[in-house]
Order: structure tokens, then C-alpha cells, then sequence
């Protein structure tokens, strides 16, 4: 199991959102007792800008972070992008677009370059009154997914996300 967590503090500047963040992330095997920590916390910057025109709209969000403090990763920053569509074609219709690329700077311990992850997902949002259920297909690479081994794995998802409104 993962658990993260963010803090941010943000200012807006000629529409665009730019925030001071720290994050934390910390992985273990959830179905027994720890025996090797594997986090880490990073602190940077994220800048966050939403435009729409009628039905559609594009947020886009940059993120940069240094690794501060690390258990059992060989990460020494991380560089985040995400680009978000939707489309409200219909009042209770629409579609979506999840794309998001990370770059992560290592160190070398681990014997290996920079590693890129990324994931895209797109699908269909059906909207009621009290919210709203996105069913979508996804195809991810995801870097060290396995907790005490360093690689990359791709695969291909398909599920359904719920909504509040």
C-alpha cells in the first residue's frame, strides 16, 4: 500500500496558480511488517492554469520538486507535467482526457539514467445530480512499481471512477 502527502501554499499571478509544495510518499507491502522504509519528500514549485471556452476545458499543470529526504530510492528530483481535457457534449454527456509525464533524476546507485513514467487515459463522463461516473481505458508506464526492486512496467487499464459534483 502507498499513502501520500501534500501540502501547498499558492498565489495567484496573471491567471496562473503558482505554488510552494512539499510531498511526501511512502510504500509498503501492506500484508506484512515493515522491514525496509521506501519514501521520500520532496519540496518545489507547481504552476496550474485552467482555460475553457464553451463546452471545452484544458487545465494544465507544471510541477518541479526536489528529493530532500529519501529511503531506499535512488530519486534526486522530480519534474511532473499534466494536461487535462474535457468536453461537455451533451448536459448529462461528456469526455475526458487524463495525460500526465514524469521525469525523475537519479543518482546513479541504482546503476541506471533518468527515468520517465507516464500515464494517458481517456473516456466518456456521464453526469447526474449529485455527481457524476467517468468509465475510461489507460495505458500507463510506471517506474519502480514493484516496492523493493528497481525498473519499469507498462500496462494497459480499463475502469470507472466516481465523482462528486
Amino acid at each position: 500500500g502507498n499513502y501520500q502527502l501534500d501540502g501547498s501554499v499558492s498565489q495567484e499571478v496573471h491567471g496562473v496558480e503558482v505554488s510552494a509544495v512539499f510531498h511526501h510518499l511512502s510504500r509498503h507491502l501492506s500484508d506484512r511488517g515493515k522491514r525496509q522504509a521506501v519514501d521520500w519528500n520532496t519540496w518545489g514549485v507547481r504552476a496550474k492554469r485552467t482555460f475553457a471556452r464553451g463546452p471545452v476545458a484544458v487545465a494544465l499543470q507544471g510541477d518541479f520538486r526536489d528529493v530532500i529526504a529519501r529511503s531506499f530510492v535512488d530519486y534526486r528530483n522530480e519534474t511532473e507535467g499534466r494536461a487535462n481535457l474535457t468536453w461537455q457534449w451533451r448536459p448529462r454527456i461528456g469526455f475526458m482526457s487524463n495525460n500526465r509525464v514524469r521525469v525523475v533524476g537519479v543518482d546513479g546507485t541504482g546503476n541506471r539514467g533518468t527515468q520517465t513514467e507516464a500515464r494517458t487515459e481517456g473516456g466518456v463522463r456521464l453526469g447526474g445530480a449529485g455527481g457524476e461516473v467517468e468509465l475510461f481505458l489507460a495505458g500507463e508506464r510506471r517506474i519502480d512499481p514493484d516496492l523493493l526492486t528497481l525498473g519499469g512496467r507498462s500496462w494497459f487499464a480499463a475502469g470507472f471512477r466516481l465523482r462528486s459534483r
